[in-house]
């Protein structure tokens, strides 16, 4: 079984590929051609899936199939409510008006996504990185996100109460009326 964790995959040809629990964590899998493979069981946490190409017969474990939606086809993907999104790479990810409640998003990289008027009332962002993001007019009531990241994140006018921030980080955040 080949090891690709961390590696530089973009636009590799994988189609048919038996990929089953290959370790991918945090390669760079952007404008793969993933037709037809198997990825059961693959590790993907942290990999970018950004422009990768998949069909009805490539085999991927549900969370990723989403994760895959979430990066590629946002327009498609309106609720996430209990979604399993732990560890995803979704940097720039347009999440915007997205209904996230009870969503896990423990230590995804929410890096410079678009959270606008999202609904994240109740989910977990522990260790998520949300530097840079836009969370403006976003509802995180309930929202646990300790030791998150939300350096040069924007947070005007979102509502937060009873968030638990312990360890978040708040360099250059813009917080006001929030």
């Amino acid at each position: 079984m080949p090891q690709c964790a961390g590696a530089d995959l973009s636009r590799t040809d994988w189609q048919n590929a038996n990929l089953a629990g290959v370790d991918f964590t945090d390669a760079d899998l952007s404008g793969a051609d993933l037709r037809g493979a198997d990825l059961r069981g693959a590790i993907l946490r942290g990999a970018v899936l950004v422009d990768t190409r998949i069909d009805n017969s490539t085999q991927l474990d549900p969370k990723w199939r989403v994760v895959w939606s979430v990066v590629n086809e946002p327009e498609a993907v309106l609720d996430l409510q209990y979604a399993d999104l732990q560890g995803a790479n979704l940097w720039g990810a347009n999440l915007a008006q997205r209904d996230l409640r009870y969503a896990n998003l423990e230590g995804a990289n929410l890096s410079q996504a678009n959270l606008i008027g999202a609904d994240l009332r109740n989910a977990q962002l522990n260790w998520a990185n949300l530097s840079g993001a836009s969370l403006f007019q976003a509802t995180l009531d309930g929202v646990q996100m300790q030791w998150a990241n939300l350096s040069d994140a924007n947070l005007r006018q979102a509502t937060l109460q009873n968030v638990d921030a312990r360890g978040v980080w708040l360099q250059n955040t813009n917080l006001e009326q929030a």
